[in-house]
């Protein structure tokens, strides 16, 4: 940390000090009187939010299955099956280690071949003394948080065609009748809607009324 007169100044880097904060894509120098920050007066700034990622890559897969059985000609069990896996990738600027606090043990010993002996530009820089520093791995890229969503639906059931029982078909008009499951029962309300023969009045299971058409169910 550099002094000089009642100043003392912190961050200083090295080539703040040649004024070539620049050289290194996204840094500039730091601009201590616009933040009112003389502290900082020799540190270069870095541009953070444009480091980061406005509109994050998304990949999604999606599976769409069905399978069904006829159990005979009037059931058929199915299932279906729908999932998706969503991978969202958010992305930050590289990262950064700063050797204090836990990790002080990190700091640039005395005498390492990459010290940098600032007393060309610190008259009161002291050299016999480990360097605490701020390292951004730009090589290794910027930083990333991965999200992923999962979501699925499982739907198991059975499809039945029901018509009226007894012996003999359900005799709607204009409509052919079905086989009739032994569970099924027919549906007629007192006041028919078409007209009705003697002879189908009196045929023994017939609809004596309003017929409801069979219904396929769920």
């Amino acid at each position: 940390m550099p002094t000089t007169g009642a100043q003392t100044y912190n961050r200083a880097n090295l080539l703040s000090f040649q004024d070539q904060c620049d050289l290194l894509p996204g840094m500039s120098q730091y601009q201590s009187e616009l933040w009112a920050n003389p502290g900082f007066r020799y540190a270069c700034a870095y541009d953070y939010g444009g480091s980061a990622l406005l509109i994050q890559p998304i990949e999604r897969t999606n599976l769409v299955a069905r399978g069904s059985f006829a159990v005979n000609g009037d059931t058929t069990l199915f299932a279906e099956f729908t999932g998706s896996r969503s991978v969202a990738t958010k992305q930050f600027e590289p990262y950064q280690i700063t050797t204090t606090g836990a990790i002080a043990a990190a700091q640039y010993p005395v005498g390492g071949p990459y010290y940098q002996d600032l007393s060309a530009y610190i008259p009161s820089f002291d050299a016999t003394k480990k360097i605490a520093y701020r390292c951004r791995c730009a090589i290794c890229g910027g930083r990333t948080i991965e999200t992923t969503t999962d979501a699925y639906r499982l739907l198991l059931g059975a499809e039945a065609w029901c018509s009226a029982t007894g012996t003999t078909s359900w005799a709607c008009p204009r409509r052919r009748a079905r086989p009739n499951p032994p569970w099924a029962r027919a549906t007629c309300s007192p006041t028919p809607w078409w007209p009705r023969s003697a002879a189908a009045s009196s045929t023994p299971g017939s609809c004596r009324g309003r017929c409801r058409r069979p219904r396929r169910w769920r």
